[in-house]
């Protein structure tokens, strides 16, 4: 495999990250629900895709490093992508947040009536 081969490939797994986190995203605001374990394992899968094509990439690119700057946009390309993954994973985080947590159920205030409140003070003297 070539520096452009690999670097091509990692490029198409970050759109897949990036459509994969999208789609979590939508998932999060629809539903208030966290993810199912069967979305959880396509991240995971896709998330060792990836450092699988990190590590082709990185050994790649020092076999050629004078090929490094032909291919210097197509790099930044990818870096975009993975941060406006990382931006939308923050994003996803907070909501998963607000679906996980528990919420306190409405505090009811008692109003006693004014026979039971006399009624309290009388038996307390």
């Amino acid at each position: 495999m070539d520096l452009s081969s690999a670097l091509q490939d990692h490029t198409t797994l970050c759109e897949q990250a990036y459509q994969l986190i999208l789609e979590e995203n939508c998932l999060l605001k629809t539903s208030n629900q966290p993810p199912n374990e069967s979305f959880l394992e396509k991240k995971q899968q896709l998330l060792f895709s990836l450092d699988t094509s990190l590590a082709i990439l990185r050994i790649e690119s020092q076999k050629s490093k004078s090929e490094n700057k032909k291919f210097r946009v197509s790099m930044e390309k990818a870096q975009q992508i993975i941060l406006k993954t990382l931006l939308l994973d923050r994003e996803n985080e907070q909501l998963l947040l607000k679906c996980t947590m528990t919420t306190k159920p409405p505090v009811i205030k008692y109003v006693p009536s004014a026979a039971h409140l006399k009624k309290l003070y009388q038996q307390h003297n």
